[in-house]
């Protein structure tokens, strides 16, 4: 995949920062591309990987709804990262 693409996982690797999708309908919006696609549950988030400032890959998760990521959530993905 090329970080020019149009998808959450390469605004992550583009931006560095953690992209959060909390349903298809935002997918859809803000990734027109990714329209009718599969999706791996209803919310979705990319986190970069980043080594010694250079980013090495995007950590990519599926959450069956958006209430599953509250603030804790993403604090430990961001830990996690």
């Amino acid at each position: 995949m090329s970080v020019e693409a149009d998808s959450p996982a390469a605004e992550a690797a583009r931006t560095g920062q953690r992209v959060v999708v909390r349903s298809v309908a935002e997918r859809d919006a803000r990734y027109p591309s990714l329209v009718g696609g599969a999706t791996v549950g209803e919310a979705f988030v990319a986190a970069p990987l980043i080594v010694h400032g250079v980013t090495i890959g995007v950590l990519g998760l599926g959450f069956g709804n958006a209430g599953e990521l509250d603030e804790e959530g993403l604090a430990f993905i961001d830990a996690a990262v």
